[in-house]
This record gives C-alpha cells, sequence and structure tokens, in this order.
C-alpha cells in the first residue's frame, strides 16, 4: 500500500458539475428571506468540497458493497457497511484501535511499522485506503465548488413538516429553503495521489463513473439535502471533462521544472481513461 513519504503521482480531475435538480446545502443559518439558507463565501453560493467527498464516497461505498461475492471480501471492502459483521478495520474495530495505540506507544515504533500493520489482516479497508479514516490520510482532496452561474438570491423553497402518524402536514411547521435550482454550474475539481493499483484506482472511479452519468443514461449522483424528494440530482459534463497527472520521478521533474503537468486527456479520453479503470475493477483488479 502506497502511503504519504514520497509523492508517486498526482492527479488532477477538473470539469463543470450541473445541477438536473434543485440543491439545498444549509449553512446553518437563517435570514430575512429563509429559514434556512444554502452555504455561501463572499456572496457566492458554494458547495463544500467535504459535502462532495461525503457522497462520492458513500456512492463508491454502496456499490462496491454490492459487487462483493462474499462476506469475507463486503468485510474488506467498506468498513462503514459491515461494522456489525466482523470488519477489522481500524474506522470500526476497536480491538484493532487498541492495537494500533499499544504499537504506535511502543519505544522504537516509526511510521514504516504503522503503516505495515495497518496494511494486513484487513486493518484498512479498501474504501479506506482510497478515502481515509480516523488513523489515516485520505488520498483524494475536493476543493470547494464554487457557482458559474447562480442568480444572486438563489430561489426560495417553501416547506411543510409532515406528521408521521397521520401523514398529514404539520399546523404551524412552515418554512423556507433557499435552493440553486437545476441548470446552475459549479466548477469542479478533484486530486488524487499515490493511488495504488488497480482497486483503489477502481474505488474512486466507480464514483467519478456515476457522476459522469446523465439521468437518461441511469446516473444517480446526489448532493445536499430532501435527496429523497429528487433533490441535489448532478452530474459531470464530459466534453470539458479533464484529467492532469505525472506518475513517477522523471514526471515529477519534468512538472516541477516546467511548472505544467506533463500528460492530458479531455472530454472523451478522460472519460474512457474513467471507464477503463472500473472495467479493471470488474475484472478483478488488484
Amino acid at each position: 500500500m502506497k502511503t504519504f513519504e514520497k509523492l508517486e503521482s498526482r492527479y488532477i480531475f477538473t470539469g463543470t458539475l450541473i445541477l438536473d435538480q434543485a440543491m439545498h446545502i444549509g449553512s446553518g443559518e437563517s435570514g430575512e428571506i429563509a429559514d434556512s439558507l444554502f452555504t455561501r463565501s463572499n456572496d457566492k453560493f458554494y458547495i463544500p468540497g467535504s459535502s462532495l467527498r461525503g457522497a462520492l464516497r458513500s456512492t463508491v461505498e454502496r456499490i462496491a458493497y454490492s459487487l462483493a461475492s462474499d462476506s469475507e471480501k463486503a468485510n474488506n471492502v467498506s468498513c462503514l457497511l459491515s461494522r456489525h459483521s466482523g470488519s477489522k478495520c481500524i474506522s470500526v474495530c476497536k480491538e484493532t484501535q487498541d492495537e494500533y495505540t499499544r504499537l504506535s506507544d511502543k519505544p522504537g515504533t516509526n511510521e514504516i511499522d504503522l503503516k505495515n500493520f495497518l496494511n494486513k489482516d484487513g486493518h484498512l479497508c479498501d474504501t479506506c485506503k482510497v478515502f481515509g479514516s480516523t488513523h489515516f490520510a485520505s488520498k483524494v482532496k475536493i476543493t470547494d465548488l464554487y457557482s458559474v452561474n447562480c442568480k444572486p438570491q438563489g430561489f426560495i423553497r417553501h416547506s411543510v413538516g409532515i406528521d408521521r402518524d397521520t401523514e398529514t402536514a404539520l399546523q404551524g411547521a412552515l418554512f423556507d429553503i433557499q435552493v440553486v435550482e437545476g441548470g446552475a454550474t459549479f466548477n469542479f475539481e478533484l486530486l488524487a495521489e499515490n493511488l495504488d493499483g488497480e482497486k483503489e484506482w477502481g474505488l474512486l472511479c466507480i464514483g467519478l463513473w456515476e457522476m459522469i452519468r446523465k439521468k437518461e443514461d441511469g446516473g444517480a449522483f446526489y448532493i445536499g439535502a430532501k435527496s429523497a424528494a429528487g433533490w441535489g440530482r448532478c452530474y459531470l459534463r464530459e466534453d470539458d471533462f479533464t484529467i492532469q497527472y505525472f506518475k513517477g520521478g522523471s514526471e515529477l521533474k519534468q512538472y516541477l521544472q516546467s511548472g505544467k503537468m506533463p500528460n492530458k486527456k479531455q472530454g472523451n479520453q478522460a472519460v474512457e481513461f474513467i471507464k477503463g479503470k472500473v472495467q479493471a475493477y470488474l475484472n478483478g483488479g488488484s
């Protein structure tokens, strides 16, 4: 398992995220125009990178876990979906956490020892190897996505609380939500470093492939609140989807000397790269 002692590769994925439906990501604040305001920075709507990363990870977990053929493999794929069925991943297993603490407190233990511990006996599930855990940094980073063409005030949707017993509107439970409507676009950037083998690549690209597919092609990627009502469906536009990267020491030198990524794929080439990684994963890539 590659970690972070050396910078062995960097891939930067950029493009445009397009909303199919209205989206709401709450800032935790209210205002004169709405009871729940959308996240903003310098008067500009944005999708927090952490929100998108969480949605991407959840998508990957569900698909990869469904593809696993038995419980043992499922435990190793996604600990958060198998925490009650014997997963040894350090994110959910108290026994592994205690053993890791004892090892880290032991005199003479170094980073290589801790890496080797995490890399054996399912102590880090496949998903945590890519997206990180409480004891291992994520190999995937997503920057905040800022709006390109949103109305300054967004739109206001009126909503009402529902009594679950009677399935009718609760009296006095009206509230207003600030949303960004369908058709809005956001700048997208994802950075991946030191991904190791077809399995790690496949997990990331399963999520990206879901993001690229439009609803008419079966895509169902959602971010934000009220997804059960269809809010937050979105996709990455294919024509400007771009991958820039270096891999290996010689290309790292080239990048540092020129200030430019030595490799680039755009549009259909970039999409085919994603599809190829997904296919390798389905074929049992390790």
